[in-house]
């Protein structure tokens, strides 16, 4: 990915393509945040899910770009970088995800997560 997405719809779409289950959990008809509006929060939270069922098996090019993508937006201070540090980063040890991350992640993107 060159650009950070600017829009909560362009964020989804980059992890749709990035992830192509995220697609069917997205559009799941009893999704796991319903009545919440598209904000980054919200995509995060559902890509998450979506994330930590497949972590393990993802590749090391897609752990390396999914890497880059969250150390680039770490080093913003705005709700992008919110919405990944409170709903995917702190969370991925949760899911099973931060193992095969970790290795891709920069210092700062590393203490937004709980090990």
């Amino acid at each position: 990915m060159n650009t950070i997405p600017n829009s909560p719809e362009a964020l989804r779409k980059y992890l749709c393509d990035f992830l192509p289950s995220f697609i069917s959990d997205w559009e799941d008809p009893e999704p796991l945040e319903d009545d919440d509006p598209e904000t980054y929060h919200r995509v995060m939270r559902e890509f998450s899910y979506s994330y930590g069922k497949v972590a393990n098996s993802l590749s090391q090019a897609k752990l390396i770009e999914l890497g880059n993508l969250i150390n680039a937006i770490a080093e913003q201070n705005d709700d992008l970088e919110n919405a990944f540090a409170t709903c995917f980063l702190e969370h991925s040890h949760q899911i099973n995800g931060l193992k095969a991350l970790w290795p891709h992640l920069s210092l700062k993107a590393r203490s937004e997560c709980y090990a």
